[in-house]
């Protein structure tokens, strides 16, 4: 659905003026939760970026760790197959350039010398989006908590659509094997009417990847949107049941919606 259509429909169905919307591919959706799956869809959006970006962050963690060039040749062979690696001069800033299927997307990573999994870490990540324009950027510092939690902060986050800022935990005993994350955020449209979704995180995610994707499993979040210039606001809370499912309640109704939380790796 094209992006101005979607914002004016979720502006519209939040206000109560209209109880069902056509998209551009050309069906009638009459469903009752259907706003609250909009809004679903743009904050998941957001969640999925960051899920996806942590995947490679960790993962390639996996690689920085390794003690020898020849370990992290392993690594590299088994979970980068699509990507170049590329390390500047000063050592500490890497690149990570990946061609899937004729998609081009690049990860910067500036670490301070130190692998994740070791106190005192802090690396600086930059996204910038090759789809859109130069509006399109993401950066953030990963910080090591303490074993097995990091913390995602210190953000400048935007894309086409909206400005976004957020706070972010990951847990995880074995990064191989995935990750939790926990948190919240708030997005603010760009183009008029004004709209805010303000999302909270209420179980955590369950995040798991292979070589190719990275897909969230379980989780709950609940969403506030609010349509700024009238100040009405509706809730939703979402259930993941599955990669390819989720369960919406909105306005005292509650559907289950066939929904993919796959995403292609950075």
């Amino acid at each position: 659905m094209n992006t101005k259509i979607k914002i004016f429909i979720l502006s519209i169905v939040i206000t109560g003026l209209l109880s069902s919307c056509e998209d551009n591919e050309g069906y009638y959706n009459q469903r009752p939760t259907y706003s609250g799956f909009v809004a679903f869809d743009y904050t998941n959006e957001v969640i999925n970026f960051y899920s996806t970006s942590m995947s490679t962050v960790q993962i390639f963690n996996i690689y920085y760790s390794q003690p020898t060039e020849a370990k992290r040749d392993s690594v590299d062979r088994i979970y980068f197959m699509n990507t170049k690696i590329l390390r500047e001069e000063n050592g500490n800033k890497w690149t990570l350039r990946n061609l899937n299927y004729g998609m081009y997307s690049e990860i910067t990573i500036t670490t301070n010398g130190k692998a994740l999994n070791e106190s005192g870490a802090k690396w600086a990540i930059s996204i910038p989006n090759q789809y859109i324009n130069e509006l399109g950027v993401s950066l953030y510092e990963v910080e090591r908590i303490e074993v097995g939690r990091w913390s995602i902060k210190n953000h400048i986050n935007r894309n086409y659509d909206f400005e976004y800022s957020s706070e972010w935990e990951i847990r995880s005993d074995n990064i191989e094997k995935g990750f939790t994350i926990e948190g919240n955020g708030s997005m603010l449209s760009f183009a008029a009417p004004k709209l805010k979704l303000d999302f909270t995180i209420k179980e955590p995610l369950e995040v798991k990847f292979d070589q190719l994707y990275t897909f969230i499993s379980t989780g709950t979040v609940n969403i506030f949107a609010t349509d700024v210039d009238k100040n009405i606001i509706e809730e939703t809370n979402v259930d993941i049941l599955s990669e390819y499912s989720i369960r919406i309640s909105h306005k005292n109704k509650t559907e289950d919606w066939d929904y993919s939380t796959f995403r292609w790796w950075f």
